[in-house]
């Protein structure tokens, strides 16, 4: 095998490839709101410039009507191309946030051993850390870290390090903060909240199980990833409203209005449909 197959990267798995196509949509909305920013701004200052520098409105005067326009053109230009310009940043923000994120979406078909593999390496750093304090608080820490099972260049490592903050006024600690493995506890709880969540999705929910419900004028489906409200026509603002209270976002691909897929989820679909449950 050539060095160049070996070294090609793996095909993105659907998920991916979803998760990859949203944030160069955001990123390419962000570079049409960028455009229309400096579009809007060049404008204002193209109209700003043709007044000279302090030039009152001349009250009475042929070009009263004319300034002012022009005035009233100059404010809105700026305050709509600042506008855009702030969204266009927000939206470039959230593209990079999401493309170096690590969070697990309960979306992606590989949700539950991600989680448990998360777990699994949390559960390890916790025991480790555990296993060190423990080790420190012994007559010989140096013993007692190589007998933990730590190598000697790790127990030595381990010994140098101090801990900053309140601690190093009062001449440092060694050792993990208790608040470092209490924190990484909770969240170790937390993951195991949402594979019990998962499970009991997928279990509810085989691949490809749709429930639906229909009302008039559209139907309710719930599979496990979302519940989604689908309506004949466009709904009123009114209904558009109450959707979006409760946490329905609109998707163009779906062609639906969906949020995760839960039992509140679906009870609120049912809800807003005037659906008895």
């Amino acid at each position: 095998m050539s060095t160049t197959e070996s070294s090609a990267p793996a095909p993105l798995t659907a998920y991916e490839q979803k998760r990859e196509d949203r944030i160069a949509r955001m990123r390419a909305k962000a570079d049409r709101l960028n455009a229309a920013a400096s579009a809007r701004l060049s404008t204002a200052r193209a109209t700003a410039a043709l007044i000279p520098f302090g030039q009152p409105i001349l009250v009475g005067h042929h070009s009263e009507g004319r300034h002012r326009r022009d005035a009233e053109k100059i404010h809105n230009g700026f305050a709509k191309g600042f506008a855009l310009a702030e969204e266009a940043e927000a939206l470039a923000l959230r593209a990079e946030r999401a493309e170096s994120s690590t969070a697990v979406s309960s979306d992606d078909p590989d949700a539950l051993a991600k989680l448990r593999e998360k777990v699994a390496s949390l559960e390890a750093q916790k025991a480790e850390w555990v296993a060190i304090n423990k080790a420190l608080r012994a007559k010989d820490p140096r013993a007692a870290l190589l007998k933990a099972g730590f190598a000697e260049e790790k127990a030595d490592e381990i010994l140098a390090v101090k801990r900053t903050g309140v601690q190093a006024v009062l001449g440092g600690e060694r050792g993990i903060p208790s608040y470092q493995i209490t924190n990484t506890g909770a969240e170790i709880r937390r993951l195991r909240d949402r594979i019990v969540v998962l499970e009991e999705r997928a279990a509810a929910f085989p691949e490809g199980h749709v429930e639906t419900v229909a009302f008039e004028g559209g139907r309710i489906e719930r599979d496990a990833e979302r519940v989604r409200i689908l309506h004949d026509e466009k709904p009123s603002a009114e209904i558009i409203a109450r959707l979006k209270t409760y946490g329905f976002r609109w998707s163009p691909t779906a062609r639906a209005w969906q949020r995760q897929s839960s039992n509140q989820a679906w009870h609120l679909a049912r809800m807003i449909a005037g659906v008895a449950s």
